[in-house]
């Protein structure tokens, strides 16, 4: 078996088993939407327990031009989490007419492949793999673990810009929504997100 190094691409050979996550049925997570399309926003999601199945995009996007059907739908366990994984990039919380706060669960138990703590030294990777800006790099990985572990519904990883615990599941992963959807603007809502905007300094743009 190769020795682990800097993070590179997915080992030809790998004898290891990943660290699992069992996911209970009724296990919650959120979501940031926006329904509406625009140039900022060219793949509207009405429902957050919906997959996206253009791409690849983001971190573990695992679509492939010939293999259609691919899916991604990303979540965090907390909202602050949500937030700052779309809005840490530019550290701007914008789009406050249109975006919503989604939520939803598992209707039965699944398997996730677990990235954190040493999850990333058991597939022959190291933890550059949550973080690093290479898409392309984390995308090749989402492919190998896709491919290689077809019982698994998707991946837990920590969040580059919160450090919380964040889930990409791809379309194997049966999600519903737990309940509607609120706008990012709902008071209760947006007191916690201007709080914890202002303690980190992202910018609210109204």
């Amino acid at each position: 078996m190769p020795a682990v190094g800097g993070l590179g691409n997915p080992p030809a050979e790998w004898s290891t088993e990943p660290v699992v996550l069992t996911l209970p049925a009724g296990r919650d997570f959120i979501r940031l939407h926006d329904p509406v399309e625009s140039p900022t926003n060219p793949y509207p999601v009405v429902d957050p327990s919906s997959f996206r199945f253009a791409g690849p995009f983001h971190r573990f996007d695992h679509h492939q031009p010939d293999r259609p059907g691919r899916g991604v739908a990303y979540g965090a366990e907390q909202l602050t989490g949500a937030v700052a994984e779309v809005y840490g990039p530019s550290r701007t919380i914008d789009r406050l007419r249109t975006m919503h706060v989604g939520f939803f669960s598992l209707p039965r138990t699944v398997d996730l492949i677990d990235l954190r703590d040493q999850g990333t030294l058991a597939i022959g990777a190291t933890a550059e793999l949550m973080a690093t800006p290479d898409r392309d790099l984390s995308q090749k990985w989402a492919r190998w673990l896709y491919k290689r572990y077809p019982w698994s519904a998707g991946i837990v990883y920590v969040g580059r810009y919160a450090g919380c615990l964040c889930v990409a599941f791809w379309e194997r992963a049966p999600l519903e929504r737990s309940r509607p959807s609120l706008p990012l603007t709902t008071p209760w809502v947006f007191r916690e997100v201007e709080r914890w905007a202002d303690r980190y300094g992202f910018v609210i743009d109204a």
